[in-house]
């Protein structure tokens, strides 16, 4: 099994190869009151397709699954997520709208 530095950059790669335009341009156009929808629309569908792709627990089937039952491959996916979708609106590192911080 691979361990979780090594899932990540698989994810990553994936999701850079497969998702960066969607991304882009699910983002673009979209308003200050709808970015929260759309940043959830588009980790829900990525979560998703990543998931489907590398399994959803880790073992000698799938070493690159991102792990459903533990929370440090949760957090790293998260963290991924919020580092590949960016947005101008919200901090990267908080979550939080950078208007309101």
């Amino acid at each position: 099994m691979a361990n979780l530095k090594e899932r990540i950059k698989v994810w990553k790669d994936y999701i850079k190869e497969h998702h960066n335009e969607y991304i882009k341009e699910s983002l673009k156009g979209v308003d200050d009151e709808d970015i929260d929808d759309a940043r959830k629309d588009l980790f829900d569908f990525i979560q998703n397709d990543v998931t489907n792709k590398f399994g959803y627990r880790t073992d000698d089937d799938h070493p690159h699954a991102v792990d459903q039952h533990t929370k440090e491959d949760q957090d790293a996916f998260g963290d991924l997520l919020y580092e590949l979708i960016g947005s101008s609106n919200i901090n990267k590192y908080s979550g939080i709208r950078k208007n309101i911080e």
